[in-house]
């Protein structure tokens, strides 16, 4: 948490900071072992298995704006994310009606 934004950041060990798709990356990485690229846009096109909205989980890929912008469902109506207009990892809140949950066009499975 906390960890700054720098957009296009690769370096794999977050020291640094991350953007939001390497952020993604790194996680899934770490956390089941899944190698996947660090682009957003990639992600939205070539990872995971997709499921509707409605039937969003812990852990599930959140893609925003055709893949502008990605993040991890928490829980609780809220993704953890690099950036979003944070500049850091954080929350996003995307319970019906906020204005990020008016902007997740896909949801992948990633496990």
């Amino acid at each position: 948490m906390g960890t700054p934004y720098i957009w296009g950041h690769s370096e794999d060990r977050g020291q640094n900071g991350f953007d939001c798709s390497n952020f993604t990356a790194y996680v899934y990485h770490h956390a089941l072992g899944y190698n996947m690229s660090g682009t957003s846009q990639t992600q939205n096109s070539s990872v995971g298995v997709g499921v509707s909205i409605s039937q969003m989980q812990v852990g599930d890929l959140v893609i925003f704006d055709h893949g502008a912008h990605v993040g991890i469902y928490a829980g609780n109506n809220h993704v953890i994310q690099e950036g979003g207009g944070l500049q850091k990892v954080g929350y996003l809140n995307v319970a019906p009606g906020k204005s990020w949950a008016n902007h997740i066009t896909a949801v992948k499975r990633m496990f």
